[in-house]
């Protein structure tokens, strides 16, 4: 089986990423080796940030050219350049510690501020960034179909990152991924373990969440089967989205990684109708109070 959907996750590279594991530091040997185990089984795109300096450093000495790196500009800081001007200096950072002349896909972590006064000086940087070969692809790293639509009707991306998951399909059922795959806008699905959360069991999960205990009962009780398993369901609900180019996956070892691999990917997957919600409150890591 290919992983060539699979593009790796590299925030865990940085430090603590997601509810579940806490905060695992990596010794970068590991990382080398999930490096090369993810081009043996054919991961050829890392996900990355311009926040996540370290992952950025060791990427960039591993040979981050041996792959197609995908990176976010983060929210610009209050300071007194424009906001073109400085997203070309995050860019030209990120090329820096990543070894490279050129980047697969940059993504705007904050793209409304396409909305705001300078929207159309930042559209005209991007597109001078692309035509100057500096990164192939303009991407919009979004939460919500809200959020995108906005967007849309100011700019139209090569490629629009958003969270979706088993418990989180609000992006299915409002049309919104064939919506975009009929734009030809290619889809690349993140959170698809919503941060470990959905891997966790329940003495695991923090109280923050007892108030969906409903739901995750019937989580927990779908994959209680010696045929199933919370990382199988996960793997197999994502991989069977027709409208999906990719699938972001970010791991906390080599170990981990391999026993993704090794999960059998089963063609037209299903699951119960009832395993989905559309409360932010769970949904939205952001609004975790944990």
């Amino acid at each position: 089986m290919s992983f060539s959907r699979v593009i790796l996750g590299s925030a865990q590279f940085a430090g603590g990423y997601g509810i579940a594991n806490d905060q695992i530091k990596f010794n970068i040997n590991e990382i080398y080796e999930i490096l090369d185990y993810s081009l043996d089984i054919g991961i050829n795109k890392i996900d990355t940030a311009n926040a996540y300096e370290n992952a950025e450093f060791i990427l960039g000495n591993f040979g981050a050219n041996q792959f197609r790196i995908i990176t976010k500009i983060p929210k610009k800081d209050k300071v007194s350049i424009s906001y073109p001007e400085w997203m070309e200096k995050k860019l030209e950072e990120s090329l820096n510690r990543l070894k490279l002349e050129t980047i697969y896909c940059l993504h705007l972590h904050s793209p409304e501020d396409l909305l705001t006064l300078e929207g159309e000086s930042i559209i005209l940087k991007l597109e001078e960034l692309k035509h100057n070969r500096l990164i192939k692809k303009i991407g919009f790293s979004v939460y919500n179909s809200k959020q995108l639509k906005d967007l849309l009707n100011v700019m139209k991306p090569d490629i629009v990152q958003v969270p979706v998951n088993v418990f989180d399909q609000r992006l299915i059922k409002d049309g919104t991924l064939g919506a975009l795959k009929d734009m030809k806008i290619k889809i690349h699905i993140r959170s698809i373990f919503l941060q470990g959360l959905m891997l966790m069991e329940a003495k695991e999960r923090p109280e923050y969440f007892d108030k969906w205990k409903d739901l995750f009962d019937k989580w927990d009780q779908w994959n209680n089967h010696k045929l199933k398993n919370k990382i199988n369901s996960c793997l197999n609900f994502s991989m069977n989205l027709e409208n999906v180019s990719n699938i972001i996956i970010g791991v906390d070892s080599l170990q981990q990684l391999k026993e993704l691999y090794g999960n059998e990917i089963i063609n037209d997957f299903l699951l119960p109708d009832d395993l989905c919600t559309e409360d932010e409150d769970l949904l939205d890591p952001r609004r975790w109070q944990i």
